[in-house]
């Protein structure tokens, strides 16, 4: 599926999927992969391992409002730094370390302000730091990978700047012993190199989106539903269900219904795509989907999935001709509730779906 595959990867998000995708670790040692899905990066929360006095003070410093401004050494500094990163608290740890480099330049400290910002999604501020890192210190591993990435990732239609990622990406491999490292560095040389003939990476990223949803569409027409790529059932087995992941899949399914209702059923469609594989208990999104393939008379799958729902959750899609009916649109809610009645008699008799066709 060309939702989550890792070739076109070139939104903001792309980073951190790709880390989810091939199980690398971030740089730092003893923390755990980012975790993002679609339509947007959700916040980490707490280290679940915390040692219980150092949360005690994470929670004394949270409570001070003069706890970052106050004077400190750099060795204070720096240890506070390192202290929030390692309960991935990203700009907290951010805030200590630009005081730590105030009093003192070491080259560790910018690496991990660099690692910061990035997990705390300001790219920019990121690459900034890595330059000044590489400046210093031209062959810094750490530097040339993480400077490279970014550079693919936010300016990936810059031929120049795609140029710099694949001469830094070379010369991080040429120096670099870690396997996966080499391995990661290597697929995005491959991926610029595509980017490069392209013309740039959006529009990469577009030819090959465009190429794999043909794919998916060319399945479901011929009556099976598209595998899962590799890269998404790893996506699904570790992504971590945050309260801010499930409010993202909330979203996604409220965008839509949306779409349902104002007649997109292939916007409808390529948003369920998104949420079922992470969620295939969701019998909401199940009767969205189902409703999206009838609409679009994706057949036979449509009337497969559409059977599937009126049997295992006939509730749910009479709730969704509720909701298309509260947003708007009764035709499609009226045709939902008749086709419902149709396939599921037996719930019919049951429910309040005859008084809703009067």
């Amino acid at each position: 599926m060309g939702f989550y595959s890792v070739e076109s990867m070139t939104s903001p998000y792309s980073i951190v999927l790709l880390f989810l995708f091939v199980g690398l670790e971030v740089w730092a040692q003893g923390s755990t992969p980012t975790s993002a899905i679609p339509p947007g990066h959700p916040a980490i929360s707490k280290n679940e391992n915390s040692n219980p006095e150092e949360q005690a003070l994470l929670d004394r410093l949270d409570a001070s409002a003069d706890a970052a401004k106050g004077e400190k050494t750099f060795e204070v500094a720096n240890a506070l730094g390192k202290l929030y990163y390692d309960h991935r608290r990203y700009l907290r740890s951010a805030e200590f370390f630009k005081q730590a480099l105030e009093k003192r330049q070491v080259l560790e400290t910018r690496l991990m302000l660099a690692k910061a910002y990035f997990l705390a999604g300001n790219s920019l501020g990121s690459i900034e730091e890595f330059e000044t890192v590489l400046k210093k210190n031209p062959g810094n591993q750490e530097a040339l990978y993480g400077h490279a990435t970014l550079l693919f990732d936010v300016q990936g239609d810059n031929p120049i700047a795609l140029k710099q990622a694949r001469k830094e990406f070379a010369a991080f491999l040429r120096g670099s012993q870690d396997p996966a490292k080499r391995s990661q560095a290597k697929m995005f040389l491959n991926l610029i190199e595509q980017a490069i003939a392209s013309g740039g990476a959006r529009k990469m990223s577009e030819a090959r989106a465009s190429r794999e949803l043909g794919k998916a569409d060319l399945m479901i027409t011929q009556g099976s539903p598209p595998p899962l790529s590799p890269q998404v059932v790893e996506a699904v087995k570790n992504t971590e269900r945050t309260p801010e992941f499930e409010r993202g899949m909330a979203t996604l399914t409220e965008a839509s219904e949306s779409a349902l209702t104002h007649g997109d059923a292939q916007v409808a469609l390529d948003g369920y795509k998104r949420i079922v594989p992470f969620q295939p208990e969701n019998a909401r999104a199940r009767a969205g989907m189902a409703w999206a393939l009838v609409m679009l008379n994706k057949q036979p799958m449509a009337d497969r999935i559409w059977q599937v729902a009126a049997n295992s959750a006939p509730a749910a899609l009479e709730k969704l001709g509720d909701t298309l009916y509260a947003k708007g649109d009764a035709k499609g809610a009226r045709a939902l509730w008749l086709k419902l009645t149709e396939s599921a008699p037996e719930y019919a008799s049951k429910s309040f779906l005859q008084a809703k066709l009067k």
